[in-house]
């Protein structure tokens, strides 16, 4: 763990945590953590986001995060889980009044957009790093710490079934044994369903197309259809988490209309690097897990795709 950041943390009394917009439970689950665990230094620590929605992640504690834009100046940022600091959206006037600025990440292609970072793509989740960060300060995993952590490696692996080690097994296993109610956590996070959600999926795979010789199964969400079923654009992310299983499929793609001429794409495969696909149309993430943004009607963003996946896949 690099030195310069254990001690500029320690020299900091006010710190403000920001993660990306459109937060999964790495991004909360590690800034929870860091919070609780900075508290016990009597650091004064607040947690920004434009777009957090404490109902998304309810068994943990998020009601302290600050969704509104303050003047409030502090001596250090901590921006979490974000290769790219324009991630953190409207949050950025709160950011830029912090003297200092750390970036914490595990993301292929961070951006380096400062000069205090830990950035390990080795790593299966931001809440691994934090973890060690923790451990490096000689501070407490708490019960509370623990939830928050295991929440952001049992996401980002995918209930343990990719970005894998032996390591993160181990760090599991240490986390559970602080509390008791891992079985309740894993199904919330990965089997409860609302009835709007299931509704969605089988309009959408309703609309599962194969393309590429079947390499590629693809599918569309749009404003409609998120209206007819009384859903939200986070109800795509266990979406795209389900259909990652198809069999004899190298790359699954789920398009998602955000506004009229703006899709926000999200790809997963099981083996093809994703993210080098994401990156040809400006966007990033995990090898085998990533996304961007694409602008255009729906059909010319699906050819988009199409090309873009079949010129790659010719490819490797």
């Amino acid at each position: 763990m690099n030195k310069q950041i254990e001690e500029i943390i320690k020299a900091s009394n006010s710190v403000a945590i920001f993660f990306h917009i459109n937060p999964d439970g790495d991004a909360i689950g590690s800034s929870l953590a860091l919070k609780l665990a900075l508290n016990q230094l009597n650091k004064q620590v607040d947690i920004y986001s434009c777009d957090f929605d404490p109902k998304e992640i309810e068994f943990l504690d998020g009601k302290s995060i600050i969704t509104k834009i303050t003047n409030k100046k502090y001596d250090l940022a901590v921006v979490l889980d974000c290769p790219d600091i324009k991630r953190i959206g409207t949050m950025f006037s709160v950011y830029k009044n912090c003297a200092n600025v750390v970036n914490i990440d595990h993301h292929l292609f961070n951006q380096n957009f400062t000069k205090y970072k830990l950035v390990d793509t080795t790593k299966s989740s931001t809440c691994e790093l934090i973890y060690d960060l923790i451990k490096q300060l000689n501070l407490e995993i708490t019960k509370d710490i623990a939830r928050c952590l295991y929440t952001g490696l049992a996401t980002d692996s995918g209930c343990f079934m990719y970005n894998i080690s032996k390591n993160l097994h181990k760090i599991a296993g240490e986390l559970v044994a602080k509390f008791d109610d891992v079985d309740n956590i894993n199904f919330l996070l990965f089997r409860e369903k609302r009835k709007e959600e299931v509704s969605l999926y089988a309009e959408a795979i309703n609309k599962l197309e194969y393309h590429v010789s079947d390499r590629l199964a693809i599918t569309n969400i749009t404003l409609k259809d998120l209206e007819k079923h009384n859903a939200k654009q986070t109800d795509t992310i266990g979406l795209v988490f389900l259909l990652s299983g198809l069999k004899d499929v190298d790359v699954v793609c789920v398009i998602c209309e955000e506004k009229e001429g703006q899709y926000k794409v999200a790809f997963r495969s099981k083996s093809t690097n994703v993210c080098a696909i994401a990156q040809l149309f400006g966007g990033g993430g995990h090898k085998l897990a990533s996304g961007c943004k694409i602008y255009g009607s729906k059909n010319s963003v699906k050819k988009k795709i199409i090309a873009k996946v079949q010129e790659y896949l010719c490819t490797v």
